[in-house]
C-alpha cells in the first residue's frame, strides 16, 4: 500500500465550473498526475470538481498553471479555470494583482479588479480552429 500525505488545496468556482487548486511549486503531485486528477475529481466520493489546477513556477511568466479534466486528460487552456488560478495566486502571494499565466495554449493575461478577474485569452486564429473542428471531426 502507498503512504498516503496530505496535500493543502482550496476548492474555487468561477461561472458555474469548479476546480481543485494545487500550489505545485514545491512539485508535490508530480507522479501519475492524470490518476490524480480523476480520484480527487470525483464527485460524492472524493473532494469532486470539473478539474484540477495546478499552479507552478514559470521561466516565463508569473506561473505556470497545468489544467486536468476531471477524466485526468491535461487541457491546453480553461478560461474559467485560470481565472481561479489567477485569483489563487493572488491570494496566496504567488502573483500580485496582474500576472502572466504560462498554459499549453501560451501565455494568457490576468488581472484582478476587486472582486473580479479579468483574462485575456490568445487569439484563435480560423487554421487553430480548423485544425481543432476538424480533429473532432475525424472521431465520427
Amino acid at each position: 500500500m502507498a503512504a498516503s500525505r496530505d496535500i493543502l488545496f482550496w476548492k474555487m468556482c468561477a461561472a458555474g465550473n469548479d476546480f481543485v487548486v494545487i500550489d505545485n511549486r514545491a512539485r508535490i503531485v508530480c507522479e501519475n498526475v492524470s490518476a490524480f486528477a480523476q480520484e480527487v475529481c470525483k464527485r460524492h466520493i472524493s473532494v469532486g470538481a470539473d478539474g484540477l489546477l495546478l499552479i507552478e513556477p514559470s521561466e516565463k511568466a508569473s506561473f505556470k498553471m497545468r489544467y486536468f479534466n476531471a477524466d485526468g486528460t491535461e487541457g491546453e487552456m480553461c478560461g474559467n479555470g485560470a481565472r481561479c488560478a489567477a485569483l489563487f495566486a493572488f491570494l496566496t502571494g504567488v502573483a500580485g494583482n496582474t500576472a502572466d499565466i504560462e498554459t499549453v495554449s501560451g501565455i494568457v493575461e490576468a488581472e484582478i479588479l476587486g472582486s473580479n478577474v479579468r483574462i485575456r485569452m490568445n487569439p484563435v486564429t480560423k487554421k487553430e480552429l480548423h485544425k481543432k473542428v476538424c480533429g473532432v471531426c475525424m472521431h465520427y
